[in-house]
């Protein structure tokens, strides 16, 4: 089980139990600082005698600790139950009562912390109440406050919005198309750097091509005078019917 490398520093926390009592994570759990801290101050609270953790802290700068290992379980929901299958995210307020404000920066910090807490876990698109979660929904309390509260379905949005960006499109292709070289010889080589060439096909001449590899076309095709096959490297050339 693996920690988010998005925290700058790990506070060990006094009060924590060790493992997940053999449950698995399910959700992550917002909670709010009730203060304006950094994640630094937080963790120094938890090193102190209040039986209370989170997994991580989100500071005043956006800046990020760890707290406890996310394969052990944080005394933060006031839930057994939930404490074992939650990540625990305690997140500084820029100012105390009324809804218990965040700024900007510690909000996407968060949020960036949300999406990658979500992404290790396989926790699969985020969802109110089901995989992320908040501290009221397990007992009598404030947190994580009003603001967070009013941000939750922002928070998901932006952070599913990360896990969904789609990765570097690679070139589509479909194998064992026909490769047909054009109006000049064509030299086959052994890798993609086209630095050892290990024969050649006639121009006109049509093989199999079996993948796209770098940027270069990987062939099948038939040696010259023989009825034996290699398959070789060419260069991209658009030959593809």
């Amino acid at each position: 089980m693996s920690n988010s490398s998005l925290a700058s520093m790990f506070i060990p926390a006094r009060y924590y139990t060790k493992g997940r009592d053999g449950r698995h994570i399910e959700m992550i759990t917002l909670h709010h600082m009730a203060s304006i801290l950094t994640a630094e101050q937080c963790g120094k609270i938890f090193q102190g005698n209040r039986k209370a953790s989170a997994h991580y802290g989100v500071g005043i700068n956006g800046d990020i600790a760890q707290y406890v290992d996310e394969a052990n379980t944080a005394w933060a929901n006031a839930n057994w139950d939930s404490n074992c299958k939650a990540v625990t995210i305690e997140t500084s307020n820029d100012q105390t009562g009324g809804d218990w404000h965040i700024s900007d920066i510690t909000l996407n910090s968060l949020i960036q912390l949300v999406a990658d807490i979500a992404k290790r876990n396989n926790l699969g698109k985020l969802v109110k109440g089901k995989n992320l979660t908040w501290h009221r929904i397990y007992c009598a309390t404030t947190c994580p406050g009003e603001y967070i509260l009013s941000k939750i379905d922002y928070i998901i949005e932006q952070a599913n919005k990360i896990n969904e960006q789609e990765p570097e499109k690679k070139e589509e292709f479909n194998v064992a198309k026909t490769y047909k070289n054009g109006s000049t010889i064509e030299k086959v080589y052994s890798d993609t750097n086209l630095t050892k060439q290990i024969g050649s096909l006639d121009k006109w001449e049509q093989c199999e091509c079996l993948d796209i590899v770098n940027g270069r076309y990987l062939v099948k095709y038939k040696v010259n005078g023989t009825n034996n096959y290699k398959a070789g490297f060419v260069k991209y050339n658009g030959g593809i019917k």
